[in-house]
């Protein structure tokens, strides 16, 4: 995507209202959404570099905790489309906000940057860190996951039967050529599947979706720098091993007054309640626009 390309969110009157007079942009945690293969690409990278167990409930296990400490920001590259009102606002009273891809990266910075692990002991009120350079803006990457895994589960089981038989033929093949075979295999199931990108499965292909996301952690216990330094390796990250669930469900990330560049209101919203709230916001300094997605075409032959 070009760096200042146009992305929405469609949100409620209360993301709005933090959005708008707070200049707080939410995030919410991976494990509250409602697609609940939300956040498994990073379970199938593991998987496909050999470094994670293939039994079924060390890999849930896995997932379920990375899903703990990822929060995410959902956009789309669609300015409109029924399918996005219809989902994200049904109660009809919903509003699209319009930024830039560049923005989102400038915000998702900075607040990796205010929050984190490495400066932790500067804020001793905080509970929550952040690990820098794992922020990232996204487009999503649509694909069939269950053939997906489906394929890998077969590549695996055919490569571990080879070896078997290759075993019988040879006992001497795991002191010589297994380890090659290894490596050979998994850059193999690595260059095939590994996700460089958020995925979903095909089936939300019409969102279009740009994703923004931070993982985040718990203090450690060390109550300095230096006392960290002193029990631990330099190049360990100080994050609490232990993610469970004290960390909220949703997080917000401060964002500069030119974030919103332009509202739209549900163009199904009454017009009482749309004058109520552009009086209750005094959004006359920014930009509303109208979405024309629910109105008859034909009437525009007549003008």
């Amino acid at each position: 995507m070009v760096e200042d390309n146009e992305i929405y969110r469609f949100m409620s009157i209360y993301e709005f209202y933090e959005l708008f007079f707070n200049k707080k942009l939410k995030l919410a945690k991976v494990n509250i959404q409602s697609d609940k293969n939300d956040g498994i690409e990073s379970i199938l990278n593991n998987l496909v570099s050999g470094i994670s167990p293939t039994e079924y409930f060390s890999l849930k296990k896995s997932f379920d905790s990375s899903r703990k400490c990822r929060y995410i920001t959902c956009w789309t590259q669609s300015s409109d489309s029924i399918a996005m009102w219809l989902l994200y606002s049904k109660n009809e009273e919903s509003i699209r906000v319009k930024t830039r891809l560049s923005k989102l990266k400038e915000t998702l910075f900075n607040f990796t940057e205010d929050y984190s692990c490495w400066t932790q002991w500067n804020r001793p009120t905080e509970n929550m860190v952040l690990i820098q350079g794992m922020e990232s803006v996204q487009e999503v990457e649509y694909k069939n996951i269950r053939e997906v895994i489906e394929q890998i589960r077969k590549d695996i089981s055919e490569f571990k039967k080879k070896n078997s038989q290759t075993f019988e033929i040879d006992p001497n093949y795991y002191k010589g050529k297994f380890i090659e075979d290894y490596f050979t295999f998994y850059d193999y199931l690595s260059n095939k599947y590994t996700c460089k990108a958020p995925i979903k499965d095909e089936s939300y292909s019409f969102e279009q979706e740009v994703r923004g996301e931070v993982y985040a952690g718990l203090k450690v216990d060390e109550k300095s720098e230096n006392d960290w330094n002193s029990k631990n390796d330099v190049e360990r990250i100080p994050v609490k091993d232990d993610l469970s669930d004290v960390l909220g469900s949703v997080i917000y990330a401060p964002v500069n007054d030119d974030f919103i560049e332009e509202v739209c209101f549900d163009p199904r919203m009454p017009a009482y309640k749309r004058e109520v709230i552009f009086a209750l916001f005094n959004l006359k300094q920014i930009k509303i626009t109208e979405s024309p997605i629910f109105e008859p075409a034909l009437p525009l032959l007549s003008e």
